[in-house]
């Protein structure tokens, strides 16, 4: 497969009534077939108003079901989706506008939204969703090829050196997560039932994009469902966690310190039972204490540390940790990885950079 929409369409084939995503605030959801279908109707629809390949394209809609038929009708007219959130946090005030900024910059084509809410500022061609899609309906033209170097979306990122700055994500690093997941967090998808199917906690904020696209790109390697939480208090996450049976939940330390392993057991059942299969600690460094109160041998699930950055996706994962606690990479598969010696230090002898290769950089 040569793209991220092809990917998805073979999942839809495969197993097309299965849901693709739910959105636990109102139950709306969408199967991997209508989320086929009506991608490529909307796709004809963008096409129709005169939205070009390898354009960006900029979405200012509510993550959930529409938004992510238009990331995918988007990607297959090899079109980069930029988007901004909905969510206005009053913590996030500046970051919000810093995100406008940054967005415009990239000069979108046209801006696809689900609701008036704008900036008097944002001064861009805009659509409302659902008209792109009934333009869409009435049209069946030839989409272009997409190639796996083709920009899928830009995802911005301070990094840990502090700059922002704008990170074009491929098909090809997509695709490099669809195919590294499975065997990765060792999950058997195939002898799966409808019931036992990969239910993954979708929870980051569009602030932090290639998070959301990530867990998009977990939910569809493991051909399961993306399970869209708007939950800030981690006690209403671990509740979500727990009503919708999530059993793949990805956190940062920083939230998992603030929650106990019990939070996510039902005790309305006898003896409490635990959806959770797989634990994942990403997005920062995991300390010593959050490994070992998260991956004791006690609880049903296994615990993971697993190393993504917007700039390299899915590269190391930890199942297992040395004696101080610290997490053993070893890295995915296609991944290329070498030293580069930088200088000697008294204290700690020779120090060098990481540097990696491969297919999801």
């Amino acid at each position: 497969m040569a793209s991220f929409p092809e990917a998805l369409d073979a999942v839809a084939s495969k197993v097309p009534g299965r849901l693709a995503m739910l959105v636990a605030s109102d139950g709306s959801s969408l199967t991997y077939q209508c989320l086929a279908e009506r991608s490529a109707v909307v796709a004809q629809g963008l096409r129709a108003l005169g939205v070009l390949s390898r354009e960006p394209l900029l979405s200012h809609m509510h993550r959930g079901c529409d938004w992510y038929v238009l990331y995918v009708a988007a990607s297959r007219l090899g079109v980069p989706l930029a988007a901004m959130p909905v969510q206005d946090y009053d913590q996030l005030h500046e970051l919000r506008n810093l995100r406008w900024k940054q967005l415009l910059a990239l000069k979108p084509q046209l801006l696809v939204v689900d609701e008036e809410k704008l900036p008097k500022e944002v001064d861009l061609r805009r659509h409302f969703f659902k008209d792109v899609l009934e333009t869409g309906a009435m049209l069946n033209e030839e989409l272009p090829e997409v190639s796996a170097k083709d920009v899928l979306c830009y995802c911005f990122t301070g990094g840990t050196t502090g700059r922002q700055r704008c990170i074009p994500v491929t098909h090809g690093m997509a695709l490099h997560e669809l195919r590294q997941y499975p065997e990765a967090l060792r999950w058997q998808g195939d002898s799966c039932s409808e019931m036992e199917c990969a239910r993954v906690l979708q929870a980051s904020s569009l602030y932090w994009a290639s998070a959301v696209f990530g867990q998009l790109d977990l939910a569809l390697a493991l051909q399961g469902c993306a399970v869209v939480s708007e939950d800030i208090d981690v006690k209403d996450l671990a509740s979500t966690v727990r009503e919708q049976f999530v059993n793949i939940l990805g956190l940062p330390p920083s939230m998992l310190s603030l929650m106990e392993p019990t939070d996510l057991i039902d005790t309305r059942s006898q003896g409490g039972y635990c959806h959770v299969r797989r634990l994942i600690s990403w997005g920062e460094p995991c300390p010593a204490a959050i490994s070992e109160t998260w991956g004791a041998s006690r609880w049903p699930w296994r615990f993971l540390d697993i190393l993504i950055s917007t700039e390299y996706w899915l590269s190391f994962v930890a199942s297992e940790r040395d004696p101080e606690g610290r997490s053993l990479f070893t890295p995915v598969k296609d991944l290329e990885v070498y030293l580069h010696p930088l200088g000697r230090t008294a204290e700690d002898g020779i120090f060098s950079e990481l540097c990696l290769c491969g297919p999801g950089v």
